[in-house]
């Protein structure tokens, strides 16, 4: 559940930098998208952590972790969101 959330939120991170990007917007709402990365690397972080999960289940999350966590670093990458991600 948790990883679908977490998608739809990258991907609505990515259409608002692209548009904001177009519109010329960026710097004014750079503070607002270095909250909003962390806030998803947090999310990332806690679930890594969490106990209790079968060994199947465990790897599939922490997979689909690493993928969004990937997706996060290349969107930092390619706008500079996060001097040091």
């Amino acid at each position: 559940m948790f990883v679908a959330e977490l998608y739809l939120y990258i991907d609505f991170f990515k259409e608002q930098l692209l548009e904001d990007v177009e519109n010329e917007q960026y710097e004014k709402k750079r503070k607002f998208y270095f909250s909003f990365c962390q806030n998803l690397r947090s999310g990332i972080a806690y679930y890594k952590g969490l106990k209790g999960l079968s060994d199947e289940t465990k790897l599939k999350l922490d997979k689909d972790l690493e993928a969004a966590s990937l997706e996060l670093d290349y969107l930092n990458y390619q706008y500079e969101i996060i001097t040091n991600p």
